[in-house]
């Protein structure tokens, strides 16, 4: 069902900082915010086939991965919050393949803040800069990267260091 807490596609996870579990559930078009301390749901965001979320504990700000209207092809889009409905900033994300499974991570510790895309074929870095999104820049060489491999299957951001590392888990090992 699509009522209250039901959710007949959960896809993705994020926290928002702020004491809720966002959960992009892909076919109730929607994004559900859960209360962490009694799991009562708080609202939702309605977004359009959300695919991914991230959420930036210190602004507020929610970054969506959603289907764009037109077949196989998504976006990144930028809210101020999970509960406010118009998007700050979109941009387009070619995954190069209909097939694939994209992925994003946040690195909300960065100024800017960074968000990392894995597409099918390349690992993407792209700036949130307020009110628009900065070009996406290319990590790596080709296919995703040195190794040459296809898709990737995790993407997390290690902001604990120095110098923040990006880590991938690519297809198949």
């Amino acid at each position: 069902g699509r009522e209250g807490g039901l959710l007949p596609y959960p896809y993705g996870l994020a926290l928002d900082g702020r004491g809720n579990l966002l959960i992009a559930d892909r076919d109730a078009g929607r994004i559900l915010a859960v209360a962490e301390k009694d799991r009562s749901v708080t609202g939702t965001l309605a977004v359009e086939s959300p695919m991914l979320v991230a959420a930036d504990g210190g602004t507020g700000a929610v970054y969506v991965l959603r289907s764009s209207g037109q077949k196989g092809a998504i976006e990144l889009a930028k809210y101020r919050a999970w509960n406010d409905a118009k998007p700050v900033a979109v941009l387009p994300a070619n995954v190069g393949s209909t097939t694939a499974k994209p992925l994003i991570a946040l690195d909300a510790a960065a100024r800017p803040p960074v968000l990392w895309f894995g597409t099918y074929y390349s690992l993407l870095r792209i700036e949130d800069q307020g009110d628009r999104f900065g070009p996406p820049k290319p990590v790596g060489k080709g296919k995703s990267g040195p190794l040459r491999r296809l898709g990737f299957e995790d993407l997390v951001v290690d902001h604990y260091r120095p110098e923040p590392e990006v880590y991938s888990r690519l297809e198949g090992g």
